[in-house]
């Protein structure tokens, strides 16, 4: 969904239960990927299933001080919420960006950070169902089925251990 294409603002929606995997393959893409995205790759935690879940402005006022030189963390505090979206809009224009924003439990905590220009891609990683409409097919990670989970295992540990020790260790991380 974020290969190269005519397409601008590309999304990919990475959903699952807490603990699957999420955000571990948004920046596993993300440092593969790097090279793809000239002017970087911005992060960003909302925190919604820890407590009280951040907004796009709450994220503003600790992004644009990473992303703009020109821009110290009191001069964005002091800007008002529409002077950081416009800031915002100003930074990434015309840029090549990947953006990761993880535990996301609202389309409206980023819906005015979507980067839709060409050279743009953003992960969102979730817990819930969200509908980034047309430019993203929702990605869902579950648990492994009991072969699988028996594949991956042995192709990191190897062949030879104790089968009733496989077998509870996988019963448990199912």
């Amino acid at each position: 969904a974020l290969s190269e294409d005519d397409r601008g603002g590309r999304v990919q929606v990475v959903g699952g239960f807490g603990g699957i995997g999420k955000t571990e393959l948004a920046v596993a893409y993300a440092r593969e990927h790097a090279d793809r995205y000239r002017d970087g790759c911005v992060f960003y935690n909302f925190q919604s299933y820890a407590g009280s879940p951040e907004s796009s402005d709450q994220a503003l006022v600790k992004i644009l001080p990473t992303i703009r030189d020109d821009f110290t963390s009191l001069a964005v505090e002091q800007l008002s919420a529409a002077g950081r979206l416009s800031a915002w809009q100003e930074s990434t224009a015309g840029r090549s960006l990947l953006m990761v924003w993880d535990n996301v439990k609202s389309v409206d905590q980023i819906e005015a950070l979507l980067l839709r220009q060409q050279g743009c891609a953003t992960i969102v990683t979730t817990r819930d169902h969200l509908d980034l409409g047309e430019r993203s097919a929702p990605l869902w990670l579950d648990a492994l089925d009991p072969d699988s989970a028996r594949a991956l295992f042995t192709g990191i540990a190897g062949e030879g251990h104790d089968e009733a020790a496989v077998e509870r260790l996988l019963e448990a991380d199912l």
